[in-house]
């Protein structure tokens, strides 16, 4: 899509008033005094997020530089408008374009909704009728129409996006022209974009970003394999599925196409977005390579985990500046607490000398899968092996010991059995000797040979386990039935043993431990199996929650299991996403639990629940109202009735008034469903913005050493957010 447009669930509607246009003429004057090759550099920097503002920028500038306008344009246009309205319409040919679009594709599309506006399109919402199923569709709009280098642009975005074929690309369906009008369709992503959720959480957890870092790198590796280098990577093209959150990559309006000629960008000038963009792009290269890619996906990644891009800034050129003399502040000096083998990944991408990244995209997707996928815990590889050897040379001493001493033999034999039992615990202890080059301290070597395998679900003393093991995150049933469990087989192991032994007292122990046995079992087995329903869970997730291995994994990052994990072992389960109730459950019973660590932040934050809520409420009662005249199936009918009306020769005129009546109906249908699909939408950007009060307020009680200015900082997003909720509440 072209700079800035983006399919996206939520609609752009922008209201831009007179102090918008204040901001806009603020910004046209910067402009006027900055070097014409670093305008737009400006402009992206100065506009983001701000489509309406954009527009209004971008058109003056061209009405100056094609010396329209007499005298003083960025006076008179910004002034005349100013006296003319307070509120002037935002994209008012939007909906002129939006007639032209249906009355050219009725046919094949209706025409649903507006999505969003870009620099050079606009990109509509869709229903095509033949497969059902909903579109978006980008237009050009007829202002670049009109010059052959947009045409041209807009059909190269096409024919690139054509030949990409990738989960994590979004794809492109058509492509053609009607009535003067450029368009392609393509998927629609119901979802947010990334910004649009950096916007709300501004950090990303380290194991999310490894998960988004992954999927692009695999888009990034088949755009490569197939010549096309983005050059636009940043977190406003990343669009993640509302259902699954699986990233796509969107907008190949700049991209490049190795070995074919880039006429369309001037020699010398660059094109991207400054603030994610690599050094030699921003220096104009024309042969800028995947690695190009790779440093934008660095920037991206270096935004998700601080919260800030590399370079941060509002005047462009500065930032530009710094990008080609500067490196990075390294990722670790300011998120201490992320992986040392994610910051290394993270770093590599964004060396100023691209021969120093990565050298690909599959070399960065394959550092990616053999790293140690956000543990906590860096360990040297020739180590890896020494977690839960302790438990397995326990296990086999025991035995042999046991062997070597159960019956009578002779002193030899018993020697050699001695030795067998002896020589697999001594294995860790030579391994240990042989890497003590490592750079390991001895208790450090000492607490990862103690640790449990990965296998292990039961109870491990808490201080031996992994930092990043799951245990610490479980709620109070799942340790209550995983050491009952460690109780199960300890009884089992202790009735094997004293079955037969002559002792009255041993017997008599050996009794009470079997009837425990036979009465705790199924009480146990039915108390899970009761939780289970409870919580929402089938028979297979239920099993593997309570009894099976607390290592990280995928299962425990599924949000139907996130769910019921405890945050940072504050004791508070985080809120289900998916029921708006449930984060007043949650932000009630942190403030009661951390009352100095919150303070006054969490009455502000429980009365913005409370009103998110609520419109979260209003705004489901409207999607269940208008579902039924939204239906596909009815839009379907009316065109098909429509149309054999249309197919009748000798129509009356009772005939033509019932075509009218017909049609008349199919276009409140459609309106209705541009109206369910916005409420959709719209429901689902409030549930971003609930769930982000959550973790804003959840993160002023973690105590990991950060420092003041990190409180300081998550207090003011919090109470930015909190106050954004208030206004939009209270203007409705």
């Amino acid at each position: 899509m072209g700079r800035g447009a983006r399919v996206v669930a939520s609609r752009a509607r922008v209201t831009v008033n007179a102090e918008e246009w204040r901001e806009v003429k603020s910004i046209l004057q910067q402009v006027m005094n900055t070097p014409v090759d670093q305008r737009r550099a400006l402009i992206d920097v100065a506009c983001r997020d701000h489509p309406a503002r954009r527009h209004e920028v971008e058109s003056l500038l061209v009405a100056h530089e094609a010396e329209v306008l007499a005298g003083d344009p960025l006076r008179a246009v910004v002034e005349a408008r100013l006296n003319k309205t307070a509120t002037p319409p935002a994209r008012a040919s939007d909906a002129t374009l939006r007639e032209r679009l249906q009355a050219g594709l009725g046919e094949q599309f209706d025409i649903l909704d507006t999505l969003g506006s870009g620099g050079m399109g606009t990109v509509f919402l869709a229903h095509e009728r033949a497969l059902g199923r909903t579109v978006a569709i980008k237009v050009l709009r007829p202002d670049h129409a009109a010059t052959a280098g947009s045409r041209e642009r807009f059909r190269r975005e096409a024919r690139i996006a054509a030949q990409l074929s990738h989960a994590g690309i979004v794809p492109l369906y058509a492509f053609g022209e009607v009535d003067g009008l450029w368009y392609f369709v393509m998927e629609y992503v119901r979802g947010p974009s990334l910004a649009q959720r950096l916007e709300n959480e501004s950090t990303l957890p380290a194991d999310e970003v490894h998960r988004i870092m992954l999927a692009i790198a695999g888009a990034l590796e088949h755009a490569h394999h197939h010549g096309v280098i983005h050059r636009d990577i940043k977190p406003a093209n990343v669009l993640l599925g509302e259902a699954s959150g699986h990233p796509r990559v969107a907008d190949f309006g700049i991209a490049k196409v190795e070995g074919q000629s880039d006429s369309l960008t001037m020699t010398g000038s660059f094109v991207g977005t400054p603030l994610y963009m690599s050094p030699e792009q921003a220096d104009g290269n024309a042969e800028v390579d995947s690695r190009s890619d790779i440093y934008s996906l660095g920037a991206v990644a270096y935004t998700m985990l601080t919260g800030h891009p590399p370079f941060d800034g509002v005047d462009a050129a500065v930032v530009l500046s710094r990008r080609r003399s500067e490196d990075v502040t390294h990722i670790l000096a300011l998120a201490p607490r992320i992986p040392t083998d994610l910051a290394h990944i993270v770093m590599r991408c964004l060396a100023r000398d691209r021969d120093s990244r990565w050298r690909d995209a599959t070399s960065l997707r394959n550092a990616l899968h053999n790293s140690s996928k956000v543990q906590a815990n860096d360990v040297p590889e020739v180590v890896a092996d020494l977690p839960g050897y302790v438990l397995y040379a326990l296990i086999w001493l025991v035995f042999w010991m046991a062997f070597a001493f159960g019956s009578t033999r002779s002193v030899l034999s018993r020697v050699l059995l001695i030795v067998v039992a002896v020589v697999v615990p001594l294995g860790p202890a030579l391994h240990v000797w042989r890497v003590r080059a490592q750079g390991m301290r001895a208790s450090q070597l000492l607490r990862l040979v103690l640790r449990p395998p990965p296998w292990w679900g039961t109870w491990w003393p808490a201080p031996l386990r992994a930092t990043d093991d799951v245990w610490r995150q479980l709620p109070a049933i799942g340790r209550v039935i995983r050491i009952c469990v460690a109780v199960f087989v300890t009884l089992a192991v202790f009735v094997a043993v004293t079955a037969d032994s002559a002792n009255a007292s041993t017997r008599l122990a050996s009794h009470v431990a079997v009837a425990l046995l036979v009465a705790g079992t199924p009480l146990a087995i039915g108390f899970v199996l009761r939780w289970g329903l409870r919580e929402r869970l089938g028979f297979d997730d239920t099993m593997q929650f309570l009894f099976f291995s607390t290592a990280p994994s995928p299962f425990w990052r599924q949000p139907r299991i996130a769910r019921l994990l405890v945050s940072n072992a504050r004791s508070v389960r985080p809120p289900d996403t998916a029921v708006a109730s449930d984060h007043a459950r949650a932000v009630d019973e942190l403030i009661q639990r951390f009352p100095e660590a919150i303070g006054s932040m969490g009455q502000m934050a429980r009365q913005a629940v409370q009103l998110q809520i609520a419109t979260i409420a209003n705004t489901e009662r409207e999607i269940a109202r208008l579902a039924p005249d939204a239906s596909a199936d009815e839009a379907n009918r009316l065109s098909r009735r429509l149309a054999t009306l249309a197919e009748q020769d000798a129509a009356s005129a009772d005939h033509q008034e019932l075509g009218d009546s017909v049609r008349r109906q199919l276009e409140l249908v459609k309106k209705f469903q541009g109206q369910h699909t916005a409420a959709i939408a719209r429901r689902a950007a409030l549930f971003a913005q609930l769930h982000a009060i959550w973790l804003h307020l959840s993160s002023l009680v973690v105590t990991d050493g950060d420092g003041e200015p990190r409180l300081r900082e998550a207090e003011q997003r919090l109470r930015t957010l909190c106050e954004r909720v208030v206004e939009e509440n209270a203007s409705d």
